[in-house]
C-alpha cells in the first residue's frame, strides 16, 4: 500500500512546531513531535516587527527541524506562519529568505484560517465528547476561539491578544499589580465581546485549551500541587474549574524565582504563563463552564489529520 511521508510546521509567534507523519490512503500515523521555542515576537511584536535575534533563533530552530526531515525522509513539507509573521512589516521578507534557504514554501495564514486548523486538530483529540465545546489556542500572537462539536464549527474567531502582546502592554513589573491585572482584564473583555454573545448563542460545556499554556496548567496541578493525577488518555487531560482557579491565583501572585522553580512549568514559559491564565479567567468569567479539557493538539494535528 502506497504511504507518504509529510512534514507540518507551524512557525508560532512564541515556539515553532513539527510534526512528521505517515499517511495512506486508509490510516494516519504520527511518527514524530517537537516543539522548540523562538520568542520570533519578543522586542518587536508591538511594533509589528521581526528583530534580527528573533529571525536569528528562528534560523537555529529550521535548521534543526529539518535534521529531522531529512532524517525521516520526508516527501512533502507544509509550513504555515501565524501572527507574528502576518501582521510584522518585515514577514513577508522572512518567509521569502526563509524558501530562499530551506526550499519549501511558507504559507502565511489568516486568524480564520488558524482556528479552522485548530479546530480540526482539537477534535480529534476528545472525539469521544458529545458536548458543545468553545475550543480556545492561546498564542503568542493572537488568540484562537472556536465554538464547537466534533462535527463541526457553529463559530469562530481569531483576537489579535497573545500572551506576548498582553505582556507588552501590561507586564513591567513582577508580580504584576492589582492595578495591571484589572487594566488586562478590563481590555480582554472588551475584545471578547463577541465571544460573549456567540457563547450564549451556542451553548457549551467544555472549554477545550490546545497545547501552550493549558499544556502547563495541567502539568503544574500533576507535578507540583499533585491536584490531579495524569490522564489516561495521553492526549486530553480534564482540569476542574476549582483546581485552575487555585493555580491561577497562585500564578498572579507570583515572581519569576517562584515560577523557575514551579515543577510542571517549562523554563520558557515562565514569564508568559501569568498573562495567559489571567486571559483564561477573562473567559471563564463570560461563560459557566462544567470543565475545563487541556488537549496536546492544535494547529499542525489539525493539517495532517485534515488532509486527505
Amino acid at each position: 500500500m502506497h504511504s507518504q511521508t509529510i512534514a507540518i510546521i507551524d512557525l508560532g509567534t512564541n515556539t515553532f512546531n513539527l510534526l512528521i507523519g505517515k499517511k495512506s490512503k486508509s490510516n494516519k500515523e504520527i511518527l514524530f513531535s517537537l516543539e522548540l521555542p523562538v520568542m520570533l515576537g519578543k522586542g518587536g511584536i508591538q511594533n509589528n516587527l521581526l528583530t534580527d535575534a528573533g529571525i536569528q533563533r528562528a534560523m537555529l530552530v529550521l535548521h534543526e527541524f529539518d535534521k529531522h526531515i531529512q532524517a525521516y525522509q520526508v516527501q512533502t513539507i507544509k509550513a504555515f506562519a501565524t501572527s507574528a509573521i502576518r501582521n510584522a512589516s518585515n514577514g513577508k521578507a522572512f518567509t521569502h529568505q526563509l524558501e530562499t534557504i530551506f526550499k519549501y514554501q511558507i504559507l502565511t495564514i489568516s486568524g480564520q484560517t488558524e482556528a479552522a486548523f485548530i479546530y480540526e486538530g482539537a477534535k480529534h483529540a476528545i472525539a469521544q465528547e458529545q458536548d458543545n465545546f468553545l475550543v480556545m489556542d492561546i498564542g503568542g500572537g493572537s488568540v484562537e476561539l472556536i465554538i464547537g462539536n466534533t462535527s463541526h464549527i457553529h463559530w469562530k474567531q481569531s483576537v489579535e491578544m497573545g500572551a506576548l502582546r498582553l505582556a507588552a502592554l501590561f507586564q513591567d513589573q513582577d508580580p504584576m499589580t492589582q492595578d495591571q491585572i484589572a487594566a488586562l482584564k478590563a481590555h480582554c473583555q472588551l475584545q471578547l465581546t463577541e465571544l460573549k454573545i456567540a457563547l450564549h448563542a451556542f451553548p457549551v460545556g467544555i472549554l477545550l485549551g490546545t497545547s501552550g499554556p493549558f499544556d502547563s496548567f495541567s502539568q503544574i496541578l500533576s507535578q507540583h500541587f499533585h491536584l490531579q493525577q495524569p490522564n489516561a488518555n495521553q492526549h486530553a487531560h480534564t482540569i476542574s474549574i476549582a483546581n485552575f482557579l487555585h493555580l491561577s491565583t497562585y500564578l498572579k501572585h507570583s515572581n519569576k524565582l517562584e515560577r523557575s522553580k514551579t515543577k510542571g512549568l517549562i523554563e520558557y514559559r515562565k514569564d508568559l504563563i501569568v498573562v495567559a491564565a489571567l486571559l483564561v479567567e477573562v473567559v471563564m468569567e463570560l461563560y459557566p463552564f462544567k470543565k475545563i479539557i487541556a488537549v496536546d493538539y492544535a494547529l499542525k494535528e489539525g493539517v495532517f489529520f485534515s488532509e486527505n
